[in-house]
């Protein structure tokens, strides 16, 4: 039966190693991944133990790239997929990794949800479908949208976000004539998300003066 012969550091990263079989190399490792599998010179190896030695592997590197993302900043498991997938790693391995990622709780998309409304509404004007949105291109399931949403924003008065944006918008617009300038308020409203109807109102209260 092959055997371990040697297990080698890596110059490049002193937490990675090298694994000999029968004097070729036949694997590079974590070390976290040497030391949970107790591999060692002079231990016999066969087809199923280099099988398992290269998915803890895999699963070290996906666990590793999944923790720098979430370094930077929050994300959700759709966005961690998404990214992780990117770099080439398969879907088996990414979601063993992120099902015990949200074990840990280190990757919540409830929580996620209402902190990335928090943050929108704290520090924009926006309607309620622009917001929802966002989350959806965030990961976010469409039904955990809606309920975070339904939630968070039960008080939320579209109305005057609306107001409070068409006020900074419309010094743009100063020196358009008003037809023009009713077009450009809805374009820009709707581009953030408001109804026809909630738009409808405020243009109006901007023709009479309001």
């Amino acid at each position: 039966m092959p055997k371990i012969t040697a297990i080698q550091r890596q110059k490049r990263n002193p937490h990675r190693y090298s694994i000999f079989v029968d004097g070729e190399f036949a694997v590079g490792v974590d070390e976290q991944v040497m030391v949970d599998l107790g591999l060692r010179p002079q231990q016999s190896v066969n087809t199923e133990t280099l099988e398992q030695i290269a998915t803890e592997e895999q699963i070290s590197q996906v666990r590793a790239a999944a923790m720098r993302l979430l370094e930077y900043r929050p994300r959700s498991r759709g966005e961690l997929t998404r990214r992780l997938h990117q770099q080439g790693f398969d879907s088996q391995t990414i979601s063993r990794v992120i099902d015990r990622l949200v074990e840990l709780d280190l990757v919540n998309d409830e929580r996620f949800a209402r902190q990335m409304i928090q943050s929108l509404t704290r520090s924009r004007n926006l309607g309620k479908q622009a917001i929802f949105e966002k989350l959806r291109q965030a990961g976010i399931s469409r039904e955990l949208a809606e309920a975070v949403i339904e939630q968070e924003l039960a008080d939320y008065d579209e109305s005057q976000q609306a107001r409070e944006a068409v006020e900074k918008y419309l010094p743009r617009l100063a020196d358009i004539e008003p037809a023009s300038q009713r077009r450009r308020l809805y374009g820009y409203l709707r581009r953030r998300g408001f109804s026809y109807e909630v738009i409808r109102q405020v243009i109006a209260a901007v023709g009479n003066g309001e």
